[in-house]
């Protein structure tokens, strides 16, 4: 899992293929969140990676992705356009129970 700790003061772009992210309680983006096409080979079923958006988090760019993935958004977030995924609003400080 990727996680960025609360307090991360500032990330320009943050990409990645395969995995969880986690943007802990009052993270900042200064650009895009892009989760890519994963074109491995997997076995058996498949988890879709899970995307949290905490608390007090701001995303200034898009949140763009080009695989499936679960998204969940704090009601407490700021963030830019999400293009490819459907935005899961949560209250408190961590979303409800993973879903597939």
């Amino acid at each position: 899992m990727r996680r960025l700790h609360r307090h991360t003061r500032r990330m320009d772009v943050l990409t990645l293929t395969n995995g969880d992210i986690d943007l802990g309680a009052d993270s900042r983006i200064d650009g895009d969140v892009v989760v890519k096409e994963d074109n491995s080979w997997h076995y058996g079923r498949d988890r879709y990676p899970h995307v949290v958006v905490g608390p007090g988090t701001v995303v200034r760019g898009e949140l763009r992705f080009e695989r499936k993935v679960v998204l969940y958004v704090s009601d407490r977030a700021t963030i830019g356009a999400v293009h490819g995924a459907e935005v899961l609003k949560f209250s408190g400080d961590h979303p409800p129970v993973d879903r597939d």
